[in-house]
């Protein structure tokens, strides 16, 4: 009997021969061979790009199928850094679960589920990784020698990194030795060595970690596994750096960098570029750090590894003040504290915050929050006050756009504003002309901006009505008028209600300008002005507190061109005379 395989194909898989494609498929996924995989699979499915059709085989085989291409899916999208991987990954080992649960066969369950958190984890998810591990642990636990219950807890020593518990992550590794002894396994022994070697050194504990790793080296040799001895080689290169054996650590991370290479793993050569830019850091080597890790990023860019994109921010920072460019390094750590808490969690936002509090606040007790804050509080103060309070030179000291050093200013530290003199000034027409330009308050309501709007009422005069005196108008212009009271035009030099005609005309700093209110056609008038610090647009009106207006709440008339006094209006004729500021 056959066994029909998608449509796609050009040929048909006898039972004996799934049998040895299951087989082959699973040593492969054993020793993470890709390459390999990739082959396996191509007699079923031949374009990755696409999901595979495995609908005409039984169930339990579908299911096998399911979670093999999931996770080879998710290992090629790491490999080879490509976005969206794991997200198709996941989708195919999703549907593993759901039949092999309505199969009863929790062992295949189980083991799916734990390839699902790693995809997680790829993608930087740590606590949706630590979720699921979690979880599946649950059902392993009469059971402390089965190796699914092994790889859960492995895994969980990668989440336990990343929060930084590593007396908890010690724990898992003192009471695995045994298992580990007993376990036939050589990919979760390279595994466990490879793990162990990292918190070893992490807590100075350099002996242990030295031999855990050559051991994770060893078992990756045995087991064929050029991709596990790179990673090895990497994580020794790391060690050797906190030994400040650099030299011994630039060999490793060759090694490793050079392997990956030949392998074109595009998704782990950033991982150890990031390695070796550390490196060149503890150098003081930080121009080559910069270019190194530069390089990495642009890697990563590329992917969904936002857990080393993270790492690779954090190198570079570290560069950046190195060099003593403390701005860049600023503006750098917000966008890795943006991508943190979308991509991983809060905590890993607080773990770089964490870090960078040291390397900047040693001693000063502060929230950490706070830390953060007084520092580019210091930076901006510093820089406004280098450049005699110009914004504009301030800003390209920082390395940011004016627009952004004004948004800094106004929303994060207005006392700066204050201290610096800024809220006094505005240009108009390329002088100052008003002392009061601190801008309203961004809560203001409607209401309250319409009472204090200038009472200005639309007329509807035909061109036969009007006359001018002393300036031409074209043909072309269009013209409105208004009626307007006295005290609106007494900061024209006007004395007494007029109607004034209106020029359609764009915005213009200096000039007087009728606005209206897009929502409830209000309309003001005043002096335009443009704010230096924001780019705000105002409207200034005699003594009274300027008037900031955005373009999405408020639209220009024109520019008031004339006007005529109601008293002086006769036998139905209006004749405008040229305002003259």
């Amino acid at each position: 009997m056959y066994l029909k395989t998608t449509k796609k194909t050009t040929k048909e898989i006898i039972k004996p021969n799934l049998r040895v494609l299951l087989e082959e498929a699973k040593n492969a996924e054993y020793c993470r061979d890709i390459e390999e995989s990739r082959r396996i699979f191509s007699s079923f499915w031949q374009d990755i790009k696409t999901d595979p059709d495995v609908s005409d085989f039984e169930a339990v085989v579908q299911a096998e199928l399911l979670r093999l291409c999931g996770f080879f899916l998710s290992c090629y999208g790491r490999s080879q850094g490509k976005a969206n991987y794991q997200l198709r990954g996941k989708d195919l080992l999703t549907k593993a679960i759901e039949i092999f649960e309505e199969l009863d066969d929790l062992d295949k369950t189980a083991e799916a589920r734990v390839m699902l958190a790693l995809c997680y984890w790829y993608e930087g998810e740590i606590e949706e990784c630590e979720s699921i591990l979690q979880f599946t642990e649950e059902e392993f636990k009469e059971n402390q020698l089965h190796p699914v219950y092994l790889q859960i807890r492995l895994n969980r020593l990668m989440t336990l990194h990343w929060k930084k518990d590593y007396q908890k992550a010690v724990e898992i590794i003192e009471e695995l030795e045994i298992p580990m002894e007993l376990c036939q396994d050589l990919r979760l022994k390279t595994m466990y060595h490879n793990q162990a070697g990292i918190f070893y050194r992490l807590l100075g504990k350099y002996d242990k970690a030295v031999f855990n790793q050559n051991e994770a080296i060893r078992f990756a040799r045995r087991l064929k596994s050029s991709r596990f001895i790179a990673t090895s080689l990497n994580n020794l290169a790391l060690l050797y750096m906190q030994m400040s054996d650099f030299k011994t650590a630039h060999s490793h991370i060759e090694e490793a960098i050079s392997i990956f290479e030949n392998l074109n793993d595009t998704g782990w050569i950033p991982h150890a570029l990031d390695t070796k830019a550390l490196l060149l850091n503890k150098e003081n080597r930080c121009e080559e750090a910069l270019e190194t890790i530069e390089s990495a990023i642009s890697y990563f860019t590329k992917g969904d590894d936002y857990s080393g994109l993270v790492d690779a921010f954090w190198t570079k920072i570290q560069s950046l003040l190195r060099l003593d460019r403390k701005s860049e390094a600023l503006i750098l750590f917000s966008e890795l504290a943006t991508l943190a808490s979308q991509r991983i969690g809060e905590y890993a936002v607080q773990k770089y915050a964490d870090l960078l509090a040291d390397l900047l606040y040693a001693g000063k007790n502060l929230p950490l929050a706070d830390e953060v804050k007084s520092y580019k509080k210091q930076l901006v103060s510093q820089s406004l006050r280098q450049n005699n309070a110009s914004v504009t030179d301030a800003a390209s000291e920082l390395g940011i756009s004016h627009q952004s050093l004004s948004e800094i200013l106004r929303n994060q530290f207005p006392e700066l504003r204050e201290e610096f003199g800024l809220n006094n000034r505005m240009r108009r027409d390329s002088k100052i002309i008003s002392k009061k330009t601190k801008p309203a308050a961004k809560n203001k309501t409607k209401k309250s901006r319409e009472q204090e709007a200038r009472k200005i009422t639309p007329i509807d005069l035909s061109r036969s009505e009007i006359a001018f005196e002393n300036f031409d108008l074209s043909d072309n212009d269009e013209i409105f008028t208004f009626i307007a009271p006295s005290h609106t035009l007494k900061q024209f030099g006007v004395s007494g209600d007029a109607i004034i005609c209106v020029v359609k005309q764009n915005f213009q700093p200096g000039q007087p300008f009728v606005i209206c209110e897009r929502e409830n056609t209000v309309y003001d008038c005043g002096i335009a002005a443009v704010d230096d610090l924001t780019g705000y647009f105002y409207l200034i009106c005699e003594d009274d507190e300027p008037k900031p207006f955005s373009s999405n709440e408020f639209f220009s008339i024109g520019r008031v061109a004339g006007f005529c006094l109601l008293e002086s209006i006769s036998d139905h004729q209006v004749t405008f005379k040229s305002l003259k500021l």
